[in-house]
């Protein structure tokens, strides 16, 4: 039986050093290298459940060489070492 996910997925995931993250980003299509619809990207710290930062991707995004598209931050931010974190597509 397929599974089908209507809702946001993503992953959590610890701060081994400290980072500034200046975008946020997902994956594209594996055939096209795009997005086929807009998808909003928000990181979240899990301690807080404070939204660090987020973007809208919009569809017909080109994908990189390693097939993920990014959008820059309005305002960078800094991952705390040891913090944990959750992306969410």
């Amino acid at each position: 039986m397929d599974q089908i996910c209507s809702g946001p997925s993503g992953f959590e995931f610890e701060a081994l050093y400290e980072i500034e993250v200046v975008k946020l980003g997902r994956s594209a299509s594996a055939t096209t290298n795009t997005l086929s619809e807009e998808s909003v990207v928000s990181l979240w710290e899990v301690s807080s459940r404070k939204l660090l930062g987020s973007v809208a991707i919009p569809a017909g995004a080109m994908g990189d060489d390693d097939g993920f598209v990014y959008r820059a931050l309005d305002s960078a931010f800094i991952l705390k070492r040891g913090g944990i974190y959750r992306l969410v597509a």
